[in-house]
C-alpha cells in the first residue's frame, strides 16, 4: 500500500496534464457560455451511508472487518470567482450511528479469534477550486478535512489466542487528516430555468497532515502521513421550479491508511509502558446515497 500511495504524486500530475487532450473536442466547439459569471447554486441532502472498515495488524496474524449504515447530513454549494473560476464547498457528517459487529480472524487459519460491537462516524468538509476548461469540463484543486471515528466495545473472547484481553473495555480511535485534492469534473454551473442538473466529480486525495490517537494509549500520538483517498461523486435533479431542483446524490469514497509504530506508549489497560506500539495498515470504504435538494436565485 506504501508504494500505491508513492505513485499517487506521479501519476496524478501526468493525468491532469493528459486530461485536456481527452477533451479537446469539447474545447473545439468553441462554446463561450462558460464565461458568463453564474451566481452559484447551494444544496442541502439527506441520505445513508455504508462504511466497510478492515484493520491488518503488522505485528500478528489478525485481520479484523466490520460494516456498519448511519444516517448523514450533507450541505454546501458551488460559487463564482470569475468567469473562468468557481469554489465549492461541501459538509458532510453522520449522525445516529448504527451498531454492528466486528469480527477478527487469524489470517492464515481463518478461525474466529473475537468479535466486538462497534460504530464508525465520520465528518469531512471539502473546498475545490474548479477551473473551466469549457462550458461543462473543470480542473479540480483544492484541500479537505476530515474524520473517522471507531469506537469499539462489549468484546466477546473466542480464542485462547487472543493476544489482549479487553473484556469490559471501550475503545476509542480518531484518525483526523488533511488532504490536497487534484481532480477532474463535469457539469454546468447553471441550475435556475434549467429542466434538469447532472454533475460528477473525481478526486484523489494526498496526505498533507494526519494524527490518529486511540484510548489504549492516551498519551502517544501517530503522525505519519502515508495514507491515501479515493473519491467518486455523481448528482442528477429536475426542476420543480425556476429557482429549485430535487434529485438523488451518491458517492464512493476510498481511505488506505498505512501502520505506524512508536517506542514507549503507555497502556491504559494494562497499566504498562509498552516498548513498541504500533497502528496497523486500515482501509475504509464508505457509500452514500442520498435525496438532494438545489437551488439557484
Amino acid at each position: 500500500m506504501k508504494q500505491k500511495a508513492f505513485l499517487l504524486p506521479i501519476l496524478l500530475p501526468i493525468s491532469l496534464i493528459v486530461t485536456p487532450q481527452l477533451i479537446a473536442a469539447e474545447l473545439g466547439k468553441g462554446n463561450k457560455e462558460h464565461n458568463k459569471l453564474t451566481v452559484g447554486y447551494s444544496y442541502f441532502n439527506f441520505g445513508v451511508e455504508n462504511i466497510n472498515y478492515q484493520e491488518t495488524p503488522n505485528n500478528i496474524s489478525v485481520k479484523s472487518e466490520s460494516s456498519v449504515s448511519n444516517f448523514i447530513i450533507r450541505t454546501g454549494g458551488l460559487y463564482p470567482i470569475s468567469p473562468d473560476f468557481n469554489f465549492s464547498i461541501d459538509a458532510t457528517a453522520s449522525f445516529a450511528p448504527e451498531q454492528s459487529t466486528e469480527q477478527w480472524h487469524h489470517t492464515g487459519s481463518g478461525e474466529l479469534l473475537q468479535k466486538n460491537l462497534v460504530t464508525l462516524t465520520n465528518a469531512s468538509t471539502v473546498v475545490l477550486l474548479h477551473y473551466k476548461v469549457s462550458s461543462s469540463w473543470q480542473l479540480l484543486a483544492g484541500g479537505s478535512f476530515s474524520e473517522e471515528t471507531f469506537k469499539r466495545f462489549h468484546f466477546e473472547t473466542i480464542s485462547p489466542d487472543l493476544v489482549q484481553d479487553f473484556s469490559g473495555s471501550l475503545i476509542e480511535e480518531s484518525f483526523s487528516h488533511f488532504y490536497l485534492n487534484l481532480g477532474i469534473g463535469y457539469g454546468s454551473d447553471m441550475l435556475k430555468g434549467q429542466a434538469d442538473h447532472f454533475s460528477v466529480r473525481a478526486y484523489i486525495g494526498l496526505p498533507l497532515w494526519s494524527e490518529t490517537r486511540n484510548t489504549t494509549y492516551p498519551e502517544t500520538t501517530w503522525t505519519e502521513n502515508n495514507s491515501y483517498t479515493i473519491n467518486l461523486q455523481a448528482q442528477y435533479s429536475i426542476a420543480i421550479n425556476e429557482n429549485f431542483q430535487i434529485g438523488l446524490y451518491t458517492s464512493y469514497g476510498f481511505i488506505d491508511r498505512g501502520g505506524e509504530g512508536v517506542f514507549g506508549a503507555y497502556n491504559a489497560i494494562t497499566k504498562l509502558e509498552d516498548s513498541y506500539v504500533s497502528i496497523p495498515d486500515a482501509q475504509t470504504k464508505r457509500f452514500m446515497l442520498g435525496l438532494e435538494v438545489l437551488w439557484q436565485f
